[in-house]
């Protein structure tokens, strides 16, 4: 290799050897633990109805719509849903026939629903409210979730620029935020509370499918909290150290 041609591959390799030693430093992070908390409310309890009928043979056709009547006339201005349906024949030919249906009723159409249940009831139909649930449903859970996300973003920005105050030179940036724990609370009380109105409600009852209704008396609407945190980093380039000279 003549001379020129070294001095050729020496001048490409030094450029390769420098920029190997000047790697891009990590970015210098902060991390912060941020927790906030939304109250959410159920703005109408799950009611389930029972409906136990006997069923002949030629009548079989019209029980069903029958049964959908006498429980669509509970609460009219809503839609009931049928969640279950079972049959079975005994011995003497006549079928059993168990069906529950569901919907959310606002407070204030709970008041006598029991008693339209039983005024409802006749021989060979028996009809009776099971549950009244004021458990919040999924959309009520996810919209209070949501809003707890826009709170933790805020605080969020906040602790930016609290960074950012302390260290006005470096310039942070939020590189990551993670949210987790949106979990409802409930309070060991309610929980027994719950359970003392359960047997309270199954010693009232006066049919059978009412055995362990929850809240049967007409509930009241409660409010549940959900608490959630969210860890946060922060980043900024690393400070490049000066040349040495």
């Amino acid at each position: 290799m003549t001379l020129r041609a070294l001095l050729l591959v020496s001048a490409l390799l030094i450029p390769s050897f420098a920029m190997a030693g000047e790697n891009p430093k990590p970015d210098d992070l902060i991390s912060v633990n941020l927790t906030s908390e939304g109250w959410v409310q159920a703005k109408a309890a799950r009611v389930t109805v029972s409906v136990n009928a006997a069923v002949v043979g030629e009548k079989a056709s019209s029980t069903r719509d029958t049964m959908i009547k006498a429980v669509g006339d509970l609460a009219s201005k809503t839609e009931w849903r049928l969640t279950s349906f079972n049959r079975n024949q005994d011995q003497t030919g006549i079928e059993q026939w168990v069906a529950q249906f569901e919907a959310r009723l606002p407070e204030s159409e709970l008041g006598g629903i029991q008693a339209k249940a039983k005024a409802a009831s006749k021989t060979g139909m028996q009809i009776a409210v099971v549950s009244v649930d004021f458990s919040p449903t999924l959309a009520e859970f996810e919209a209070v979730r949501a809003d707890i996300r826009k709170a933790l973003m805020t605080q969020a920005s906040k602790e930016l620029e609290n960074v950012n105050a302390a260290y006005p030179d470096r310039k942070f940036r939020i590189s990551e935020i993670s949210f987790g724990g949106a979990q409802p609370m409930i309070a060991p009380q309610m929980m027994r509370m719950k359970g003392r109105m359960a047997m309270m409600d199954a010693q009232v009852a006066s049919a059978p499918a009412m055995e362990g209704v929850t809240n049967s008396m007409g509930g009241v609407e409660t409010s549940q909290k959900i608490e959630m945190n969210a860890n946060v980093t922060f980043a900024a380039l690393a400070p490049i150290a000066a040349a040495a000279k």
